[in-house]
């Protein structure tokens, strides 16, 4: 099964980013329309202030993004997501070449190629002549390999523009601020993630002759490291980690929208099958990956807004238990005794 969509896979992401955009808006749930005072949005039975952002403001916040991750993992309630990290990756690890068998048999048996497919698409070049260079611009060819290109920044970057364009012409703080969050956040992203990658040293199984990747190069030189990268660089996923924090970044702004998060997730997870079964990444790379995507997005998303109040929707409210709506009360009539009520 080899769908060759070429150039017809750009229009695909930036319809992508377009849709992303055409539900930016409910007319009923801004409140307010000027450009010098904060809006109002009403999303999912919280109201939440977005102040329009300054140009260029994700560039302070790279600093705010790399702390407040550290500051997470500190809070007491991150033990439980960070022991979850720690067991999943352990259990992965210890089953990584069953895991990677298991994804080419399955790929091979519904016909997907085990490799990703790009083409240069750049018509710009560096030089003219017999030393024109083209610049680069790759890529996917086909549908799986588009998949595993979700994951890319350059994805995240068409997004973010997306958004940015939407709310230039809508005047949506909202939108504005989804943007400056995915441009910023893929900075920090990179910053976090490299740094690990080059902490770590973890061959990557395109390149691995021993199981689960064999011995880690902790610490490896810069210069090795740019020479012989994926020998170094599988631990954890930046792939992953991009696509977990710009899903999280969407899907907060835009929490009313409740199919973002189960059709993002499920796109992350077919990402994942793919860089598994193409031997670009172990299925133990992602768990760390995940937590540091959704923990950053999360803490930029909380930093560009603020929660005014709470509205009394129904449908939140948690359920009385109903051992709770069960009374018993003294009965004192012609006859004593006890009364037992049940409101409905």
């Amino acid at each position: 099964m080899h769908f060759n969509i070429g150039m017809r896979y750009l229009l695909f992401i930036l319809s992508v980013a377009i849709s992303f955009n055409c539900f930016a808006i409910k007319q009923d749930s801004l409140k307010k329309h000027n450009k010098s005072i904060p809006q109002e949005y009403v999303i999912r039975g919280a109201t939440f202030s977005y102040s329009r952002p300054k140009p260029f403001s994700f560039i302070k916040n790279i600093p705010k993004d790399l702390y407040g991750l550290g500051k997470s993992t500190l809070k007491k309630e991150s033990i439980l997501p960070i022991s979850a990290t720690i067991a999943a990756t352990a259990i992965t690890f210890y089953y990584d070449d069953k895991l990677a068998r298991g994804s080419q048999n399955i790929s091979t048996k519904i016909g997907i190629s085990n490799e990703n497919d790009f083409f240069n698409a750049s018509k710009m070049s560096m030089f003219k002549g017999e030393k024109n260079v083209k610049l680069p611009l790759f890529l996917p060819q086909d549908i799986p390999t588009g998949i595993y290109f979700l994951g890319d920044g350059m994805t995240s970057m068409l997004l973010s523009a997306g958004f940015f364009g939407f709310g230039l012409i809508k005047k949506d703080n909202r939108a504005l601020t989804t943007s400056q969050e995915i441009t910023g956040m893929l900075i920090s992203m990179g910053i976090v993630t490299q740094s690990i990658k080059r902490i770590t040293g973890r061959p990557s199984p395109v390149v691995s002759t021993s199981p689960r990747g064999g011995r880690w190069q902790f610490f490896p030189g810069p210069l090795e490291y740019s020479q012989r990268t994926p020998y170094y660089d599988a631990f954890p996923s930046g792939h992953v980690a991009t696509a977990m924090a710009t899903l999280t970044i969407i899907g907060e702004n835009y929490a009313e929208y409740h199919w973002i998060k189960p059709v993002g997730y499920t796109l992350v997870g077919l990402m994942g099958f793919q860089m598994a079964h193409t031997k670009v990444h172990w299925v133990s790379d992602y768990p760390l990956a995940v937590l540091i995507g959704y923990v950053m997005g999360n803490n930029a998303v909380k930093r560009g807004r603020t929660e005014i109040k709470k509205e009394a929707n129904v449908w939140e409210e948690k359920p009385t238990p109903f051992w709770k709506k069960i009374q018993v009360n003294p009965y004192l009539g012609n006859t004593k005794g006890v009364a037992l009520s049940y409101t409905f």
